[in-house]
């Protein structure tokens, strides 16, 4: 006797069942894999690559890719100390000025026969000097955070042209400029040096007892202050980072460009703040990444790039990058809200 043929319904069902559990599957791994925000991220950065690449046939050349790479690694340097002040729920918005007085202070004193090398870690220390003071308005005062750094932003605007007196510093020797437009192999130096910056601070903001702490006092400053964390210390070592890097920063772009311009810096702590945001980290502090800020610095690279090959006029570039800031503080203000909402 002769088997029966399965049914033709009881076949479709089965794939159907199978079907909808592979969907419910693939579902909940982009569930999982979007909760962190860098997978996003990464995602529309190689979608804009993708899109770049048709719109426009100069994106991927070697000299715009090489000039991308290099601008954004000077935003993604002072990102790591941003992203550890707002972790800490301290703002800094002088750090585009401290950039500028970090390369106005190495450009002068290598101007009166300083050492390069010497002047460009004197520089950083100009950059770590500001930070201090930030700190200790902020920790010993008590000032919030963005007021005193607000008052630093003009201190060290103010500063930077006191020190080049106004003009551009220029006649630099090409030994100063190894560290702005020399490669290590293939790969530009201040490109290095943001990869060994990002890869120490994001290891050091996991493992480290010190630097890990801040995350629980950005989340609850009584808590942490209770359970024994120096929250005043925290801060402090924060914005001193962010002045030692930004002064860095300043440093690797006046080797780069080979002058000084007194207003070198304008416009980088707004870029690096809407990177911040768009790479996860929270304005309420306790959350984010050194790796997510530095692909969000990317993403706001990406579309600056954008916008001049392009060909939209300078006035739109500002409408266009203003309007992602807001956008990436109003996300910033839902995902709060849903988490306090979730919390309760």
């Amino acid at each position: 006797m002769k088997n029966p043929k399965p049914s033709r319904n009881g076949s479709s069902s089965s794939s159907l069942r199978f079907l909808s559990a592979a969907v419910s599957r693939a579902a909940r791994l982009l569930r999982r894999t979007f909760r962190y925000r860098e997978f996003a991220i990464v995602l529309v950065i190689l979608l804009a690559f993708a899109g770049l690449s048709i719109a426009s046939p100069f994106f991927l050349t070697a000299m715009n890719l090489r000039s991308l790479f290099v601008g954004i690694s000077l935003d993604v340097i002072i990102a790591v100390g941003m992203t550890m002040g707002l972790v800490l729920g301290c703002l800094d918005v002088s750090v585009g000025s401290v950039l500028g007085l970090g390369a106005a202070a190495v450009g002068s004193l290598i101007r009166t026969g300083i050492n390069p090398f010497l002047a460009s870690a004197m520089a950083v220390g100009v950059g770590g000097a500001a930070g201090s003071v930030n700190g200790f308005f902020v920790t010993k005062l008590g000032i919030n955070a963005i007021i005193v750094t607000l008052g630093m932003f003009n201190v060290a605007r103010g500063l930077a042209f006191v020190v080049t007196r106004g003009v551009p510093v220029t006649g630099f020797p090409r030994v100063f400029t190894i560290l702005g437009r020399g490669q290590i192999g293939p790969i530009p130096v201040p490109i290095v040096i943001m990869v060994l910056l990002v890869a120490i601070f994001g290891f050091l903001m996991r493992r480290s007892r010190f630097f890990h702490q801040m995350y629980f006092v950005g989340s609850n400053e009584e808590a942490a202050r209770l359970s024994g964390i120096s929250v005043k210390r925290a801060r402090f070592a924060s914005m001193v980072i962010s002045g030692c890097l930004a002064g860095l920063a300043g440093v690797l772009m006046a080797s780069r460009l080979s002058s000084v311009q007194p207003d070198y810096g304008a416009g980088t702590a707004f870029r690096v703040v809407a990177g911040a945001l768009i790479g996860g980290v929270s304005l309420d502090g306790g959350r984010g990444t050194v790796f997510g800020a530095s692909l969000g610095v990317l993403f706001m690279g990406l579309v600056n790039n954008a916008l001049i090959l392009l060909g939209v006029s300078i006035v739109w570039q500002k409408v266009v990058l203003g309007a992602f800031l807001l956008l990436a503080v109003a996300v910033d203000r839902l995902l709060s809200r849903r988490r306090a909402v979730a919390a309760t």
